[in-house]
């Protein structure tokens, strides 16, 4: 019971200063900013098309202006023929189911509409991602067991376990035997108690 009082007053604690530090360095988050640059347009070339002094800056092979040469057929922005004279940024494209590309992977998309590759989950929080909450909290818990237990590592020092192939885990996914073997051993310290 004592335990759980010291873990649960540390987090609370450490909720209270990042939730004021959130507050003090409130910022606007990478989807937003992104997004707001790119509609507005360029802001390295003053003589080039789209250029706006609050736009997102271009980068070579990163941040384009879409041109009619840019977007002829077999160009890099030929999907975006549509968009001459907008932003479009090399980027993550997502998975296939959401995407609709066949291969996941890089390419060229309209800046106005990029999003993080974390996913939907993580990009509409409406506060700021710094300081970093889940750091804070795992720091603060680990700080209590360490000075309740007497270790760094809790009860029990390191650990073992073995995750048999295609038995434990998903197939494909790691770890994956690296011979012959039929399982993968992992070592690693343990969370708790």
């Amino acid at each position: 019971m004592k335990v759980y009082f010291a873990l649960n007053g540390a987090v609370h604690d450490v909720a209270v200063a990042e939730w004021g530090c959130k507050r003090y360095y409130d910022y606007v988050r990478p989807i937003s900013s992104i997004r707001y640059m790119a509609g507005r347009g360029q802001s390295t070339d003053p003589g080039g098309p789209s250029y706006d002094p609050m736009g997102i800056a271009l980068v070579p092979g990163l941040v384009e202006v879409i041109t009619a040469e840019s977007s002829a057929p077999g160009e890099r922005h030929a999907h975006l023929s549509a968009n001459v004279g907008d932003i479009a940024i090399r980027t993550w494209i997502g998975e296939p189911r959401r995407s609709g590309h066949a291969i996941p992977g890089v390419g060229w998309i309209l800046a106005e509409t990029w999003f993080p590759t974390s996913g939907t989950h993580s990009s509409r929080r409406l506060f700021a991602g710094y300081v970093s909450d889940h750091s804070g909290f795992s720091r603060a818990a680990a700080e209590v067991l360490t000075l309740t237990t007497g270790s760094p590592f809790f009860p029990g020092g390191m650990g073992t376990f073995t995750a048999p192939q295609n038995e434990y885990l998903h197939p494909n996914s790691v770890p994956r035997p690296t011979s012959s073997s039929s399982g993968a051993r992992i070592t690693r310290r343990r969370p708790g108690f």
